[in-house]
């Protein structure tokens, strides 16, 4: 399928009908993954210092209200940034040391989303390389 937004649609309803309960889906091509380990959402060397980097998928991007909120999230151990569909997030401890969570993200966004380590996403990239990059 190539509109992601109906083949997430079709996976959700198989999961609940499966599971008993909802089931966010979040799908995203070998390109836009592709897009993702190549961003550079904060600056070169807070990256490379972090403990932890992590990529949020969303449905959709986040309104202004909704960065605002985010805004307020940041602390002396955690930054973010919004881009289109996605959340990155910075934590320069370990995260074990970090009060937020992806359920903080959500109560406090009112979006639902999933994370991965920007590793496994370079992984993933590495396994499924976008057509541009083959």
């Amino acid at each position: 399928a190539r509109d992601t937004a109906v083949l997430e649609a079709k996976i959700e309803r198989a999961l609940e009908k499966a599971l008993g309960y909802e089931v966010s889906t979040f799908l995203r091509t070998p390109e836009q993954i592709a897009a993702i380990t190549k961003y550079q959402p904060f600056d070169a060397a807070l990256m490379a210092s972090a403990a932890a980097l992590n990529v949020g998928m969303m449905k959709a991007p986040l309104s202004v209200a909704t960065c605002e909120a985010l805004a307020r999230l940041k602390t002396e151990v955690d930054d973010f940034h919004a881009n289109e569909g996605h959340l990155f997030w910075i934590c320069k401890t370990r995260q074990s040391g970090s009060k937020i969570s992806n359920a903080v993200f959500e109560r406090t966004l009112k979006v639902k989303a999933t994370f991965r380590g920007m590793r496994t996403m370079e992984r993933l990239a590495a396994k499924y390389p976008s057509k541009k990059d083959a």
